[in-house]
């Protein structure tokens, strides 16, 4: 039996850290479902073109999340110097996260990702209908402006007003003074 000592249990946070959490795991999700796009993408192109046309390109679940935690794991690893040696324990970390958030993909309200088994039970993923529409900048734009209205208030409110509000005052001033 393993016990977790209380220090490593995470506690979740509500209000604006929730909030933030939330957001952080939106963004993985999306970056993870681009990744899923580019490498059914790629796997597509070494397929027959019949195959293609029926079915969908396939990826297997194990190798998918192993090329994901390696890649994270390493990025910007010309920067961040103490990532340029990847730990197991980081790895594993990351490799669990991307297990849960397939998983989630697979079975929450909006199902992004479809699987599959074949007969030596190896689990095969690849995106549904509802993750074509989820690639790319304007996309996640969109959806973090539509789902967390807090956005508004934090970062485009503050730089609207930082553009404007310099012209804004300056003509009050000279109207006025």
């Amino acid at each position: 039996m393993i016990t977790i000592p209380l220090r490593h249990v995470k506690v979740r946070i509500g209000g604006f850290f929730g909030i933030i959490r939330s957001m952080w795991r939106f963004i993985r999700t999306w970056w993870l479902l681009g990744w899923l796009y580019k490498v059914c993408r790629d796997v597509s192109g070494e397929m027959d073109t019949k195959k293609i046309l029926q079915d969908r390109a396939w990826v297997v679940k194990d190798n998918f999340i192993n090329f994901l935690a390696e890649k994270s794991v390493k990025r910007c690893s010309k920067i961040l110097w103490w990532r340029k040696k990847a730990n197991k324990d980081s790895l594993n970390k990351r490799i669990y996260d991307y297990n849960s958030i397939i998983r989630f993909c697979i079975y929450g309200n909006e199902k992004y990702i479809e699987y599959k088994q074949d007969d030596s039970k190896r689990v095969y993923i690849a995106t549904t209908h509802l993750a074509d529409g989820f690639k790319g900048w304007f996309p996640l734009g969109e959806r973090l402006l539509s789902e967390y209205k807090l956005l508004w208030v934090l970062i485009i409110i503050p730089i609207l007003t930082g553009i404007y509000a310099p012209n804004i005052i300056k003509g009050f001033i000279q109207r006025f003074i």
